[in-house]
């Protein structure tokens, strides 16, 4: 009797191990979608404004929006309120995202190199950011974002914003 039960008590052991280890593990094709802003409210200089990203998946594809506050509110930046994800570079397994923001009236595109990582005071994911102009200037802006919602609304896929 007792060779019986250990078949079944070793099958459950690892039914259990292996739900846990995939329930630990986020899904590669989620990992940046959210609304995301940054930790700071500060001044940069490559971005005149606050930027907010609106990210989302579909499967192993990435699009969302970029929104541009004035600093210290809620306004948005004129004449370039938002603009979208474009030229997308996306790795899964490096947990890199690279793209383009292109805003309307606005002469020179934006570059966007984000990495998730974990913050080592706080332990939580974040976006570490490095955004350059695209015209080559050296100048580039170092924003980290943290997610403040895990889905993105109707209403913030929009460009301009609802």
């Amino acid at each position: 009797m007792t060779s019986q039960r250990r078949p079944r008590l070793d099958g459950l052991l690892v039914g259990v191990a292996l739900a846990l280890f995939i329930a630990g593990c986020s899904n590669p094709n989620e990992v940046f979608s959210g609304v995301w802003q940054p930790v700071e409210d500060g001044e940069y200089i490559v971005i005149d404004g606050v930027p907010t990203l609106a990210l989302g998946h579909f499967g192993r594809e990435v699009a969302g929006v970029v929104y541009f506050n004035v600093p210290g509110g809620s306004l948005f930046r004129q004449p370039c309120a938002c603009a979208f994800v474009d030229h997308l570079r996306y790795n899964a397994d490096e947990s890199t995202l690279e793209f383009e923001s292109v805003c309307d009236g606005q002469p020179v595109a934006v570059l966007w190199n984000l990495e998730l990582t974990d913050d080592p005071l706080t332990g939580e994911t974040v976006l570490q950011a490095d955004v350059r102009q695209a015209d080559g200037l050296s100048v580039t802006d170092t924003i980290t974002f943290r997610k403040v919602e895990d889905v993105v609304s109707d209403a913030q896929r929009a460009c301009p914003p609802e």
